[in-house]
């Protein structure tokens, strides 16, 4: 995945969080929205420059969320493949890297192209709960309701999608372990 295709991805999270926070403000505060047309009309003067704040915080907002979900949610699922794929947890950063370091460019980019999927996929858990909480402090129930229930499948789809990669990882990973073995028994022949 290029950087390109990083920042984009961490700028939607922190837009989407962001936003989240924002209607928690409203919500909990009570600012109503004719407050917030006054304030609007009051800043198109400056406009551009609130647009670079917004974009900045929400860049720095989204690596925050990233964070935060990859340090606990990685974890969870590492003792589901643990337990799926019979690998232990003290093996799995040497599979990671030996892939990560021997694969073949394709195999890679098919590897880091589910990993972004994962990552905005376990960044959306948080962000579908703070939008909830910030629709129950507005009232809006029904919707609240609605995001629970995608919040569910979002977390579904994070799990098989984390499989998915695990297996992905373990399949690449003995792939070149048998190609380590293959050379090894090509150089033994070759020395005799």
């Amino acid at each position: 995945m290029g950087k390109t295709n990083a920042i984009i991805e961490i700028l939607v999270i922190g837009l989407i969080t962001l936003f989240g926070i924002a209607l928690n403000i409203m919500g909990f505060s009570n600012i109503n929205q004719s407050l917030l047309s006054t304030y609007a009309n009051d800043f198109k003067s400056y406009s551009n420059i609130f647009l670079l704040i917004v974009l900045a915080l929400a860049y720095q907002l989204g690596w925050i969320v990233n964070g935060f979900t990859g340090q606990f949610y990685p974890k969870i699922l590492r003792n589901k493949a643990k337990k799926k794929y019979n690998i232990s947890l003290k093996d799995y950063p040497k599979v990671r890297n030996t892939v990560y370091l021997k694969a073949s460019d394709n195999a890679l980019l098919k590897i880091k192209e589910r990993l972004s999927g994962i990552r905005l996929l376990r960044s959306s858990i948080v962000n579908i709960l703070i939008l909830i909480v910030a629709l129950i402090s507005l009232h809006y129930y029904i919707l609240s309701i609605s995001l629970f229930l995608l919040l569910i499948l979002v977390f579904i789809i994070t799990h098989h999608m984390y499989d998915k990669y695990t297996k992905q990882l373990i399949d690449t990973y003995q792939e070149l372990d048998t190609e380590n073995k293959n050379e090894k028994i090509i150089h033994s022949n070759n020395s005799e």
